[in-house]
């Protein structure tokens, strides 16, 4: 059971909430928003460990997100969802992990678990 902070980015409310129950029934503190320019303005009133960011949002994609909160905190876990194969753009902008939107109820905890936070 984790104790971090995780922030969850996704245009989908639905999504955002679903991924904020798994998480906090396994004792993670979970913030969410809705956009880049919101995660942006949230990672840096708050200490973040986790970032899970979906790539198609509007005004801003993921591998945005990815670069920009790489640059300012460099030692963030981020994790990048898609529905399309975005592996290689994430990976390439800074993240820690892609997983598959299809895969990412099964795989998130796992991966998360492999942190030690």
């Amino acid at each position: 059971m984790g104790n971090a902070s995780v922030l969850v980015v996704d245009d989908n409310k639905i999504m955002r909430d679903m991924l904020r129950g798994i998480l906090e029934s396994e004792g993670y503190f979970v913030t969410s928003c809705e956009d880049g320019p919101s995660a942006l303005k949230l990672a840096g009133e708050k200490h973040f460990e986790i970032v899970l960011t979906d790539f198609q949002m509007p005004g801003m994609n993921g591998d945005e997100v990815v670069k920009l909160l790489r640059q300012l905190y460099p030692d963030i876990i981020i994790v990048g969802f898609s529905l399309a194969n975005k592996k290689r753009v994430f990976l390439e902008a800074g993240a820690n992990q892609f997983i598959s939107k299809e895969q990412l109820l099964p795989d998130l905890m796992p991966m998360i678990a492999n942190y030690n936070i």
